[in-house]
């Protein structure tokens, strides 16, 4: 009983650790390498992303661990982050959860081999839990005991850092907070630059506001229903800038030396 309540205390803190850490570099990595922009980061900032992925991480850890022996435990666990990531999929690509039967088509046949994909790392996890709890009596600074969960930390914060934007995006941000800081700056509609001011833009200077948070997307463009010059699909994005006061601008950029074209919404398609 006192192995089995260490294993569920071990699991639940490692978990949290693992949590932490790719939280913590997935909200900072872009923050890092485009200071001073404010990033949309969904979402619930980046203060909450990080508090989620640490409870999410200590729950998984708590699951994966809960009972004996080891492999129904990693099942469940690795059924739940499954779970996880496919609500966060259909989520993030606006896909209404709750039509049917589409989404519980899409749920099951994506749950499954996401579960098949993280049994590996929860059996993983498990491990260290295990001889954690094995040697608990050993000292805790012994390479053999620390080794293993120091490995998934760090892999944790590895795969955080794969969420940075690419250097094409970065610099397409760049660009989109200069030419909206001469925007804010200008006095009249002739002073403002020339994507603000197109036929598809309402009155930027009467609507636009210095409280804002920009996103970076190259997926399902169309649903901006913007025109664009023919060119290698694969170099145009958008930059997506959503106002305070629920106003947005979308810049789509055919590259990352062409100018944009600019449209602004009420509300985001």
């Amino acid at each position: 009983m006192i192995k089995q309540t260490y294993r569920r205390w071990a699991g639940l803190i490692l978990g949290a650790l693992i949590g932490l850490a790719f939280g913590s570099v997935s909200q900072a990595v872009n923050l890092l390498f485009l200071p001073g922009i404010p990033l949309y980061q969904p979402p619930f900032g980046p203060v909450g992303n990080l508090l989620l992925a640490l409870l999410i991480g200590a729950l998984l850890g708590l699951i994966c661990t809960w009972v004996e022996p080891s492999v129904p435990g990693i099942l469940w666990a690795a059924g739940v982050a499954a779970a996880l990531l496919v609500f966060a999929a259909l989520f993030g690509s606006g896909t209404p959860l709750l039509t049917l039967p589409t989404s519980t088509i899409a749920i099951i046949f994506l749950w499954v081999p996401f579960t098949g994909m993280l049994f590996p790392l929860m059996a993983l996890f498990r491990i260290a839990i295990n001889r954690l709890t094995d040697t608990r009596n050993e000292n805790l600074l012994l390479p053999s005991r620390w080794w293993l969960p120091l490995l998934l930390v760090l892999g944790a914060g590895a795969v955080g850092w794969t969420l940075v934007y690419s250097v094409p995006a970065r610099t397409l941000m760049t660009r989109n907070q200069q030419l909206l800081n001469q925007g804010l700056a200008a006095a009249s509609v002739d002073e403002l630059p020339a994507p603000l001011r197109g036929k598809e833009m309402d009155d930027f200077l009467a609507r636009a506001s210095s409280n804002y948070q920009l996103a970076w997307e190259n997926k399902n463009l169309t649903v901006y229903a913007i025109p664009r010059p023919a060119g290698p699909e694969y170099e145009i994005s958008v930059v997506i800038t959503r106002f305070d006061n629920g106003w947005n601008v979308v810049c789509l950029y055919p590259n990352v030396q062409s100018e944009p074209r600019c449209r602004s919404f009420d509300e985001l398609p």
